[in-house]
């Protein structure tokens, strides 16, 4: 399969979902975020009822705030607030950015006059009131991602809407923007940002090059964003090559290991992963909207035959990165060799950290990448190992209604459906529609009699992760059912998804193994059985790691009913 999978790859690389900037040197204005061609297919969409935007249109309007008539204001106006100086400023400033961007939008589709009045609103208030500030917690990446915002919303009123009258942009207002941007130049630290963080502070300088035209600055922060190489290696360096790095040594022993792509921030911790992948395919937009393709092998900005997408940069290795994060957190094992972080302090991250158990967290946050790969290329990422991880945990998670209603491919027009894949209907958690542990022994049937399908095994034992979604409260205490058939003695062991050394167990004595509890399935021959028992202390996620094991000769699984 991953034979296949290269080559599959291979013979991809060179080609790219949209049409690329012939002009080098020359920006597309508006262009952080949508440019014009963009925006004008959007309103289409909308106006042409084209599904999905049509749906998504109407769910973002009714309920998401920054589309709407009676948006949010998150800035403390009226306090006297004149500094960028808190953790606290930034995330406001970079909230109502976000809501000035969206109307601005709002009023391109609709053309109604209040959306870009309230957007030109949240621009000035900013410049007009904010005079100076000082480095402050975090505003290494903070400020920046707020400042990306900022000026998302400030090109898009500038380069559309009328020329003249009170919804014309001004030369005042350009003067005003750059006087605000101006107060944090100093806030940003550079190639030399640890891990997550580095992806968050080049939203700022991204958005700032296109803003005054600056080709040389535009194409320094496109190489940091794929490759980095003038920054360290290790942890401060968030670059789509050492965040998704190929491993190709195991760096605390220096043995060779076979070759593979791991998301070096796991190793730090669960919870940063999804928001610093996440970040990545905000700032990929940027590059979209500019029609930047890369070097497939330096990353820097190329128009040169076999030029690429930048999210497809060294084959591919953002989307099989972000896999690795959904299979982990699916509950699955994944390969993960010890890699250094500073080689001068002797730091090496030798697993992942699953500290405070963290693993179990499915987020939208990634679907850019999915979005790109499932409905512009048209791939089914089911497929391979190295997307079918990615390819469930966003068909059950759903994607960002923002997210999609600005970058769902135009490919996917009347083909997209944004119905949630939810294998536990009504609690009962049937087997053969969670995706499916690959080794000998398993499979999925169907009944003959009854046309349901389950999954059937021949052999001693297997862990089967079932990640719960849509589950409000999570899983409680009382009777669990379970629908099986077996020739022999069986049991369920369940086990505690929060310790961090269970998926480097061995499998056969299972002593890092930690179980919640232990429960026996009496042999039913050839006869499904209903079978019910009563769960005193069931894991507290929706990852539920389930080690059957049985002394005959199969076992078949149909469903499983939680309280």
């Amino acid at each position: 399969m991953k034979v296949k999978l290269l080559a599959a790859l291979s013979f991809l690389v060179g080609l790219c979902v949209f049409d690329a900037n012939a002009e080098v040197g020359r920006f597309q204005h508006p262009g952080v975020g949508l440019n014009r061609e963009q925006l004008d297919q959007l309103k289409a969409n909308v106006q042409g009822g084209v599904e999905p935007w049509k749906t998504l249109y109407d769910a973002l309007t009714k309920h998401d705030h920054r589309f709407s008539k009676k948006p949010r204001i998150f800035a403390r106006r009226g306090e006297g607030i004149t500094q960028i100086d808190s953790p606290d400023f930034d995330n406001r400033c970079a909230w109502d950015s976000q809501t000035a961007y969206y109307q601005g939008i709002m009023y391109e589709i609709t053309g109604e006059a209040e959306y870009r009045e309230r957007a030109l609103d949240y621009v000035r208030w900013f410049y007009t009131h904010i005079t100076g500030g000082r480095p402050h917690w975090d505003s290494q990446f903070r400020w920046p991602n707020a400042e990306g915002w900022y000026l998302r919303a400030a090109e898009l009123l500038r380069y559309t809407g009328p020329q003249t009258g009170p919804l014309a942009w001004t030369k005042e207002d350009t003067d005003g923007v750059n006087r605000f941007i101006a107060i944090g130049r100093g806030f940003w630290w550079g190639r030399s940002t640890l891990l997550n963080q580095l992806q968050f502070t080049l939203g700022g300088p991204l958005a700032r090059a296109i803003w005054e035209d600056d080709w040389d600055a535009y194409c320094e922060m496109v190489e940091i964003l794929t490759a980095n190489k003038q920054g360290p290696v290790g942890e401060r360096n968030g670059s789509i090559r050492e965040m998704c790095r190929l491993v190709t040594t195991n760096e605390l022993t220096g043995a060779q290991v076979k070759p593979h792509v791991q998301y070096s921030e796991m190793g730090r911790d669960i919870g940063h992963p999804f928001p610093g992948a996440g970040q990545l395919g905000e700032n990929l937009t940027i590059l979209w909207s500019q029609k930047t393709l890369v070097d497939p092998v330096t990353g820097e900005v190329s128009t040169k035959k076999g030029a690429v997408d930048p999210i497809e940069f060294l084959k591919h290795q953002y989307l099989r990165g972000v896999n690795q994060i959904c299979k982990y957190n699916l509950g699955f094992d994944i390969e993960w060799t010890p890699i250094a972080i500073n080689r001068e302090k002797g730091d090496y991250w030798r697993r992942p950290a699953n500290w405070g158990g963290g693993r179990g967290r499915l987020s939208s946050e990634v679907d850019i990448v999915y979005m790109h790969y499932k409905w512009g290329r048209g791939w089914d990422l089911s497929k391979s190992e190295e997307s079918r991880y990615i390819g469930y945990a966003l068909d059950m998670r759903g994607v960002d209604y923002s997210h999609a209603f600005l970058w769902i491919p135009q490919k996917a027009a009347g083909r997209c459906t944004l119905e949630r894949h939810d294998p536990g209907k009504d609690g009962v958690n049937r087997f053969a529609e969670f995706i499916q542990p690959r080794m000998p022994g398993l499979s999925v049937e169907r009944d003959k009699s009854t046309g349901a399908k389950y999954i059937s095994f021949t052999g001693k034992s297997f862990i089967f992760p079932m990640f719960l979604p849509f589950r409000w409260p999570l899983p409680k205490p009382g009777e669990y059912t379970i629908r099986y058939r077996c020739d022999g003695q069986s049991g369920i062991g369940i086990i505690n998804p929060e310790d961090y050394n269970t998926e480097f167990a061995d499998p056969e004595t299972c002593e890092k193994r930690v179980y919640v509890e232990k429960v026996k399935l009496p042999a039913t021959g050839r006869e499904w059985k209903e079978f019910a028992f009563t769960l005193n202390n069931p894991p507290k996620r929706n990852l539920v790691k389930l080690d059957f094991r049985t002394k005959g000769k199969h076992l078949d699984l149909e469903w499983i009913k939680v309280p």
